[in-house]
């Protein structure tokens, strides 16, 4: 009678290093281009996710630059330490190059509960082609694994027109669309009021909160 070979797949998971480096190590959702891994958010890349958002993301989107924002450091330090604490939950999500590891996208998504929301919302900045799978990785495949979160809609605020049009794309619905030429602000010298958006970036004539049903519950508790 000869022996069977011994299981390498166990041999290998009860090696403490193997398993070690499985727990730590991020999931990949998914291949974009052949060279660019949708994968999750992992604690060891919070600060390049930060480090991106501020030297790219507050100059460029329209209500943190029309607000000026990002020139104040107080502001800015506060943001970033916000995004941190929306950055534990499990649904934030990477693009990273396969060659480099470089990180060259990411989108923020957190879970809110309708009976004790978060005043908060999730800043999520999606651009085409990596922004599309990202937001799809979201709905299609990182949403369905949390049936028991009773989860009903994704909801988010998408505040240029690329984003906007990514989301309508994957079949989000606008709930309310906030025009910036809209908002106006008391001037101290002369008591009228100037329009808060003095300058409209890339046709970015509005922010809109979007949301869209997703199949994972029968149920009407949460979202996310």
């Amino acid at each position: 009678m000869v022996e069977s070979e011994p299981n390498i797949l166990m041999q290998n998971w009860e090696d403490d290093y193997l398993i070690e480096t499985a727990i730590d190590s991020p999931r990949v959702w998914n291949t974009l281009y052949d060279e660019i891994e949708i994968q999750e958010l992992k604690s060891n890349r919070y600060d390049e996710v930060l480090k991106m958002i501020k030297e790219h993301y507050i100059h460029d989107e329209p209500i943190i630059q029309s607000s000026k924002m990002h020139t104040d450091n107080g502001s800015v330090e506060e943001y970033l330490y916000l995004v941190r604490t929306w950055m534990k939950d499990t649904l934030s999500t990477v693009a990273v190059e396969q060659k480099t590891g470089n990180l060259v996208g990411f989108i923020v998504c957190r879970f809110n509960e309708l009976n004790n929301r978060d005043p908060e919302f999730s800043k999520d900045r999606v651009y085409e082609g990596i922004g599309t799978e990202l937001l799809t990785n979201v709905v299609m495949r990182q949403l369905p694994e949390y049936r028991w979160f009773d989860i009903d809609v994704i909801a988010g605020v998408f505040t240029d027109k690329v984003s906007q049009n990514i989301a309508a794309s994957l079949g989000m619905e606008t709930l309310y669309d906030f025009i910036y030429s809209a908002w106006t602000v008391a001037n101290n010298t002369t008591g009228e009021q100037d329009e808060f958006f003095k300058q409209i970036v890339r046709d970015n004539y509005s922010a809109k909160v979007m949301s869209m049903k997703v199949s994972t519950s029968p149920s009407n508790h949460s979202y996310a």
